[in-house]
């Protein structure tokens, strides 16, 4: 069953666009959907590491999202070269 769900996600018109750690981080969430369906779906654990696996993927694009944000604040702030000449009266 968790080989047959993976496969469903690799057949995604959309896979190749996914970062390594969303694929990992689906894949994982396919396993433990696999154990729901094939074992005890009332074991709260699994839905505790389906929950977690979807984290990791949200605070890896937050940090991005910080450090793209960074990066433009950085990109408008305007550097003043010295000025070479002295004031005049």
């Amino acid at each position: 069953m968790s080989q047959h769900l993976k496969n469903t996600l690799k057949s995604s018109s959309f896979y190749n666009d996914l970062e390594f750690y969303m694929v990992e981080s689906l894949e994982m969430i396919q396993t433990k959907e696999a154990r729901i369906l094939a074992g005890d779906a009332r074991q709260k654990e699994h839905w505790r590491d389906i929950a977690g696996y979807a984290m990791l993927v949200v605070n890896e694009l937050d940090r991005a999202e910080r450090e793209y944000a960074m990066e433009r604040a950085m990109a408008s702030v305007r550097v003043e070269e010295p000025n070479d000449q002295q004031p005049t009266e």
